[in-house]
C-alpha cells in the first residue's frame, strides 16, 4: 500500500477490509446461484464447500507451520498480533524506522 501513502497498520487495516469485502460478495454470490434441479444442486452445493474447504486449509496451514508465524503462530492466531522482525525490509522502503515498527494487527 506504498502507494497509497499507508503506514504498515493502516495497511494492514486497508487489506482486511478488502478481504472482509470479498467475503461479503462472495456470500452475495453464494446466495444467487440458480437452482439447476435437485441432483445438479446437491453437485454444485459440494463443489462450493469444496472450494470453501481449500480456503480454510490453507488458513489453517499457515498456522500450523512457522513460515509465517514462526514458534509464535498458536499466540499469533489466538489475539492476531504479529511480532515483526526489526531487520525486515517493507517493499523497498529504504528508510523505515525499524524501531517504531514492532507489531501489527492483522485481521
Amino acid at each position: 500500500m506504498w502507494h497509497n501513502q499507508l503506514g504498515l497498520q493502516d495497511a494492514l487495516n486497508r487489506a482486511g477490509e478488502l478481504i472482509e469485502q470479498r467475503v461479503q460478495d462472495y456470500l452475495v454470490a453464494k446466495a444467487q446461484v440458480p437452482s439447476f434441479g435437485p441432483r445438479l444442486d446437491h453437485e454444485v452445493s459440494r463443489y462450493i464447500q469444496g472450494i470453501e474447504y481449500c480456503i480454510q486449509a490453507c488458513i489453517d496451514w499457515s498456522f500450523m507451520n512457522t513460515r509465517y508465524f514462526g514458534a509464535n503462530a498458536a499466540k499469533v492466531k489466538e489475539d492476531r498480533v504479529v511480532e515483526l522482525d526489526p531487520q525486515m525490509k517493507f517493499g523497498g522502503m529504504a528508510k523505515v524506522n525499524h524501531e517504531m515498527i514492532k507489531t501489527a494487527t492483522i485481521g
